[in-house]
């Protein structure tokens, strides 16, 4: 029957899809490894050996990267490429002859020139619309620094011009002081919303229907689309159910024979309640309600009662994570998504005639998996 190839349709919407695997990590820093947060270099950061006849009287050896991070948060994990620099200490190296306290102002503005370059390629990464692309803007950022610090060399004569090495010191500086690091990249929510559901439910049958059919017990599917605080449900209950005595309606429905139960609902609803962790949603629509006999036998396989009708009801939803997923996936979309228990209660009232007539009233509980793509600033 249509009503189980919809189930099908929605099952395999709600299995995960195949995506690109991202190993996430911890930036792990070694001993050798220099951040910029550590403060400001020392003769004790460079460690390593002058080169003969070096044009220099210092090298400070640097890397700027990404890595896939994964940050939990007591409700919520956030997903994002993270840039990350350092400075390498058995790389770097002081001519012990010149004036130490010359070059460590002048190897402070490369360092600093670096952490700028590192927040210029996190502010890049955020807004990346494609995984290929976090490769070649890396390896273009850390051209464009080399090219800064050949003009740095070039213009403070490799350190030795004080006056320079100040201006560019305070420039750097003052640099770093207006464009501060963040976690996370300044968003908002965009209009559209979507989310998936699968659950158990419980219906009890109201008027002659609880007469003639044992309430039943349900598996319960759905999809939702939402713009802004409107939100369009659709809802698919498959029940399990029996003949509780014998009828007649257009074939005879003995005792005892196994029934399923066919719901399939479309409806609108409206966002009333929106907080932190809870959404309340109250809907009403259109919907099917068919009592179908059991396939298990062929004497009873067409014996159906279907009726158009509507349904109303409310839907609670309680958050239980939020994730925030700035790696572009399928659409070159940031992501801001919820893991929710749903509480879903409707009514339906049916007629099919004088006899089955009354009202079905469902209560499930389901896992429910909803999104909104998010507008990175």
């Amino acid at each position: 029957m249509y009503q189980k190839s919809l189930f099908i349709f929605l099952l395999s919407i709600v299995l995960p899809q195949v995506v690109a695997a991202q190993e996430f990590r911890k930036m792990e820093i070694k001993p050798h490894q220099k951040l910029w947060e550590e403060g400001s270099v020392v003769t004790g950061d460079f460690k390593g050996e002058p080169l003969l006849n070096a044009a220099a009287n210092s090298d400070l050896s640097y890397q700027i990267g990404y890595f896939p991070e994964k940050i939990k948060r007591p409700d919520s994990t956030i997903f994002r490429y993270s840039a990350f620099s350092f400075m390498d200490r058995n790389k770097s190296w002081l001519n012990p002859k010149a004036n130490p306290e010359q070059l460590l102002k002048y190897n402070q503005v490369i360092l600093n020139l670096v952490e700028v370059y590192e927040r210029k390629l996190q502010r890049e990464l955020n807004l990346l619309t494609d995984q290929a692309e976090a490769d070649a803007v890396t390896s273009q950022l850390f051209n464009q620094l080399n090219q800064e610090t050949k003009r740095l060399a070039s213009e403070t004569r490799n350190g030795e011009d004080g006056a320079m090495v100040a201006q560019y010191l305070a420039g750097t500086e003052k640099q770093l002081a207006e464009d501060p690091a963040s976690l996370l990249p300044n968003f908002s929510d965009r209009n559209f919303s979507y989310g998936v559901h699968a659950g158990f439910g419980y219906s009890g049958l109201t008027g002659n229907m609880n007469r003639y059919f044992q309430n039943p017990i349900n598996l319960v599917f759905g999809l939702d689309a939402g713009y802004k605080k409107l939100v369009l449900h659709l809802n698919a209950t498959q029940g399990f159910s029996e003949v509780k005595n014998n009828f007649t309606e257009a074939r005879i429905w003995p005792a005892d024979i196994r029934v399923s139960v066919n719901l399939i609902e479309a409806s609108a609803g409206f966002r009333l309640l929106h907080t932190a962790r809870l959404n309340l949603i109250p809907f009403a629509g259109w919907a099917f309600a068919d009592f179908s006999g059991s396939d298990k036998n062929d004497v009873y396989r067409y014996h159906e009662l279907q009726e158009h009708t509507f349904s109303a009801g409310i839907c609670l939803d309680y958050k239980l994570r939020h994730r925030l997923n700035f790696i572009p996936g399928y659409f070159g979309k940031p992501e801001g998504s919820e893991t929710r228990i749903r509480t879903r209660l409707s009514f339906i009232p049916v007629q099919y005639n004088d006899q089955q007539k009354g009202g079905i009233v469902s209560l499930s509980a389901s896992l429910n998996f909803g999104g909104r793509m998010l507008k990175v600033r």
